[in-house]
């Protein structure tokens, strides 16, 4: 049997590429929903002047210049937008709502390649186990058929036969081991490249 990974934290999804993207996509149009709802409010400037008036340029590098300060606040509203406004509300509410269907399928995509990722891994260690017993037998089948065979019981051609059942068993072992590999990688990448 394999080892559990039923262990694995939910956390190491955060190093998901695809769904780190997704989770910015989110953050950014909820941010513009907050920018398309201060739309609707005054916008509020501070602002004024603060310096020196002097009809004679000495008198203005001398410091001689009369000081002039003009404190102000501009409030500015939009009177009318013909609906633009609210229409603008409107459409990045929707953008948001999207990134969230988004987000969220990204999310359930990451987990059913993580999912499948840790289903071929566990399934690759059965499938190496299984092909050690083969070889293991293959190999005891070939020692049988050399006894056999110097007995004077068959011919060669069993033992070739032996032979070739037992490399056979070697070469599907050897494919099983890269499986597993192949299955190691592929669950590091479902991760997001490790953890």
């Amino acid at each position: 049997m394999y080892e559990s990974w039923a262990g694995l934290p939910s956390a190491l999804l955060e190093r998901y590429p695809d769904l780190r993207q997704a989770e910015q996509q989110l953050i950014a149009a909820n941010a513009r929903v907050g920018e398309a709802k201060a739309l609707f409010f005054p916008a509020i400037t501070l602002t004024g002047t603060f310096g020196a008036v002097s009809t004679e340029l000495g008198d203005l590098v001398n410091g001689e210049g009369a000081t002039v300060a003009s404190p102000g606040v501009d409030l500015l509203q939009p009177l009318y937008a013909g609906g633009s406004l609210t229409a603008n509300y409107r459409a990045a509410l929707a953008r948001l709502q999207q990134a969230g269907q988004s987000y969220r399928q990204t999310g359930l995509n990451a987990l059913r390649e993580v999912a499948d990722a840790l289903s071929r891994y566990g399934r690759s260690a059965d499938e190496i186990a299984a092909q050690r017993r083969r070889e293991t037998a293959a190999r005891e089948g070939l020692r049988l058929a050399e006894m056999r065979y110097r007995a004077g019981v068959v011919s060669y051609l069993e033992v070739l036969d032996a032979q070739r059942q037992l490399y056979a068993a070697e070469t599907d072992r050897a494919q099983s081991e890269l499986g597993r590999r192949t299955a190691a990688v592929q669950l590091y990448l479902a991760l997001g490249g490790g953890w």
